[in-house]
């Protein structure tokens, strides 16, 4: 095992892989579904926000709340108890009301246990060694995430696209993260000493009174950079319409079994990369890790605009899963090191919120675009309007003063 993955990180790892695995043997079939049953792309784009602006308000509360208990293991056993339950539930009904509460119930369940989870990842790590820790818990959850849709490939093909038992089965994965909650421990920063100390002064307005410059100034950069990004149900729904266009690209497989494949590279992509991104991004530097991510965001939503041909599609896939990589690991590694130690779930909790916000703002905005005009438009927007936030991130400096302590 690797020399800074300890019994907590590997297991937070593993509940997160097999919580994605649950997961994502639904996420990539709901577009396909919700487009064919009539609704738009703002639509979508709405829904699939709305579900994680629930999950993205509630990560900053949860976050304070457990910083200011003292503790983040019961969090972590709440919130994944009833992504657990909530999953098979869109298996027992066809009513879309049921569908959606269960979707939101799900991304409300993350909201309750990121912040908690993160901040027990921070305190079980090194400053040196925190990119690569989030990165190989990152990693591990999309193992899952990139086995999964293979998973719900055979069973639906086997299966005659039984969609109602594929939900149910989700339980099992379900049943395993429940149980594997209740042998994370808590870790250092749920001390008896440190918890009486919270308790006397941990607030709200403490925390951004003392939160630095190099702070609030990362913090917007990464929230500048979720109001470009959308959820990735428009890359699916994209990568459906190349392929109709081009006729399957004369394959053999139906459609929607080719958009499952392509997020099936995506995921792949992200996990053989996720490591090594995160050690290069310590050694490097996280600030040009995030220039670097960036300029591949703007290629990437680029590229999208065009009539792709399919081996240009698969690469764009591939480079999707290292922009999201840095995105979503090495942005959280790098604020980490401006958070003061009693406040880390706060902080981590403040932008994981954020972040959602502006990806619900873009998704609407984006669904907008493509219905008012087309995708290659709005992809074209998008992959332009990247180039001013990554002139923020190049020329906005950052100090190496850290805040760990």
């Amino acid at each position: 095992m690797k020399r800074y993955v300890t019994k907590n990180i590997l297991l937070l790892s593993l509940i997160s892989f097999f919580n994605d695995l649950a997961s994502e043997i639904i996420y990539p079939i709901l577009p396909l579904y919700l487009s064919s049953i009539g609704l738009g792309y703002a639509a979508i784009g709405s829904i699939e926000g709305f579900a994680e602006l629930v999950s993205s308000v509630s990560k900053v509360f949860f976050g304070f709340f457990s910083d200011k208990l003292g503790k983040k293991a019961i969090f972590i056993k709440i919130g994944y108890g009833i992504s657990a339950l909530s999953k098979p539930i869109m298996g027992l009904t066809q009513a879309f009301p049921l569908i959606l509460a269960s979707r939101i119930a799900d991304r409300f369940s993350k909201g309750i246990r990121t912040a908690p989870r993160d901040a027990i990842l921070i305190a079980e790590s090194k400053e040196e060694d925190r990119a690569k820790v989030f990165s190989f818990h990152r990693s591990l959850d999309t193992l899952g995430g990139a086995i999964a849709p293979i998973m719900a490939l055979v069973f639906l093909t086997a299966s005659n696209y039984n969609y109602t038992n594929l939900f149910i089965y989700t339980a099992i994965p379900g049943f395993i993260v429940v149980f594997l909650t209740f042998l994370v421990k808590s870790s250092k920063l749920d001390s008896k000493d440190l918890v009486l100390e919270k308790k006397k002064r941990i607030s709200f307005k403490s925390f951004l009174r003392l939160s630095s410059s190099n702070y609030k100034k990362l913090l917007l950069g990464i929230v500048l950079v979720s109001f470009i990004n959308s959820t990735d149900f428009f890359f699916l729904l994209r990568a459906k319409e190349l392929i109709q266009l081009n006729n399957g690209y004369g394959t053999s497989f139906p459609i929607d079994i080719a958009v499952l494949i392509l997020y099936i590279i995506y995921n792949i992509s992200y996990v053989i990369v996720a490591n090594p991104i995160g050690a290069l991004s310590d050694k490097l530097g996280h600030k040009k890790s995030m220039i670097l991510a960036l300029i591949v965001f703007a290629v990437v939503y680029g590229l999208f605009a065009y009539n792709l041909p399919l081996y240009s599609l698969v690469a764009t896939f591939i480079l999707w899963g290292v922009f999201a990589t840095v995105y979503e690991n090495i942005t959280k590694a790098w604020l980490s090191l401006y958070i003061p130690k009693q406040y880390k779930a706060t902080g981590i909790g403040l932008l994981v919120t954020l972040m959602g916000i502006g990806t619900f703002l873009g998704s609407v905005i984006m669904g907008a675009l493509i219905d008012r005009f087309n995708s290659s438009i709005a992809f074209s927007i998008t992959s332009i309007a990247a180039l001013p936030v990554l002139l923020y991130f190049v020329f906005v400096k950052f100090s190496k003063e850290t805040q760990t302590n």
